[in-house]
Parts: structure tokens; C-alpha cells; sequence
């Protein structure tokens, strides 16, 4: 039998978007020359999880 279209659940699973998350806000507070403190990070990551 042969699929037309084969899909691939990844959440997590292929890619870790957790770490990736932090990976971008990291990488956007250093661009901006601010610290990324373990709270502000909290703070976003709550946000973004209700978001989502």
C-alpha cells in the first residue's frame, strides 16, 4: 500500500522546542545587550505556554 502523504508528529519528540525557545529569547537579549535573567525567562515562558 502506498501513502499519499506521510506525516510526522515532532512536537518533542524530533525537536526540542523548549530548548530552542530558550535558545531565540537568549539570543534576542544578548542582540539587545540586556541579561536574560531566570525570571524574566520564567515570565516568557509562561506567557508563551498560554499562548499556545
Amino acid at each position: 500500500m502506498k501513502y499519499p502523504t506521510l506525516l510526522f508528529d515532532v512536537d518533542d519528540t524530533l525537536l526540542n522546542f523548549q530548548a530552542a525557545e530558550h535558545d531565540a529569547i537568549q539570543k534576542l537579549f544578548q542582540a539587545v545587550g540586556q541579561p536574560l535573567t531566570t525570571d524574566i525567562y520564567a515570565d516568557y515562558h509562561q506567557s508563551n505556554e498560554q499562548l499556545w
